[in-house]
């Protein structure tokens, strides 16, 4: 009898134990991924802020929460971790540098402020103009009425980005800026430690409940399958469209029929990596740029 009952709950015991398979897996990488910090050498550069908030999208809680994850990401993988918002317009300041680096599009005003803005401040965790990485939000609109975004590279960093990986960072930054951006900017910094380690990004560790959580649904799930599944037995057999010895179509009825399938296209985020090029200040700079 007890083989029986437990039968019908055998797919409830395997989702259990692949759910305590994935848990293991998290708390593992979560524990591999903890290193020791690096000593940081660049000596020029007496700008100790990371999280430059012009635009004032941020709690003061949620700044001082994101300088603590840029410190204890920056002493992982040995670059400068720096986020910089705006709310105004590029246009004007982007085009007195065109003398120096030629005709500029609406995309770029973002990547001379960006590249500027490190180099002036000398960011870099071994030295001046060194490794590290700077997210540029602006959320000033531009003349196409669309707000801007610049991840600039340098250093190593510039290595290491790609242009599939730089684009994949901004499509997954960008996704979440306009409804939460604090935890856009907390992707953003996540995501760079995990791209310098060569790994995978957790933003999270999995706590204890959720795991009871996932297992409640879990089993919410499978009792409604179950009982779904009472309702829908089959009602037809080989005789159902047999009427006096003859085949019997003349009552079918198809349930679609009425049906309208409707479908719509979610346009995706607009983002451009881009090679290496030199700043307004001679100095090397990888990145590429989205728009929200």
């Amino acid at each position: 009898m007890v083989k029986k009952y437990l039968k019908h709950f055998k797919y409830l015991f395997l989702i259990l134990g692949i759910l305590c398979v994935v848990y293991l897996i998290v708390f593992l990488l979560n524990s591999l991924t903890s290193k020791e910090r690096i000593a940081r050498s660049n000596t020029e550069t007496t700008v100790t802020e990371r999280v430059f908030d012009y635009a004032d999208v941020l709690s003061a809680e949620e700044e001082e929460n994101l300088r603590e994850l840029i410190a204890e990401k920056e002493g992982l993988i040995a670059c400068d971790i720096v986020l910089v918002t705006w709310n105004e317009s590029l246009e004007k300041y982007a085009l007195g540098y065109e003398d120096v680096l030629g005709s500029l599009s609406v995309e770029e005003y973002t990547m001379v402020f960006a590249d500027n803005f490190y180099d002036e401040h000398k960011f870099g965790y071994n030295k001046a103009y060194g490794d590290g990485v700077l997210y540029l939000d602006n959320w000033g609109r531009e003349a196409d009425g669309y707000r801007y975004t610049w991840f600039s590279t340098s250093g190593k960093a510039e290595d290491t980005f790609s242009n599939d990986k730089i684009n994949d960072l901004i499509d997954r930054v960008i996704e979440q800026t306009n409804a939460d951006p604090y935890q856009a900017y907390v992707t953003y910094v996540n995501q760079v430690a995990a791209t310098m380690e060569g790994g995978f990004s957790f933003q999270y560790k999995m706590p204890g409940f959720v795991l009871l959580v996932l297992a409640l649904i879990s089993t919410g799930s499978y009792i409604s399958f179950q009982m779904a599944g009472k309702k829908n037995k089959k009602t037809t057999n080989a005789e159902t469209y047999i009427a006096t010895g003859h085949l019997n179509f003349d009552k079918k009825e198809d349930g679609l029929l009425n049906k309208m399938v409707t479908t719509r296209r979610i346009p995706k985020t607009t983002s451009s990596g881009g090679g290496g090029h030199m700043s307004a200040g001679g100095h090397s700079h990888g990145g590429g740029g989205g728009r929200h």
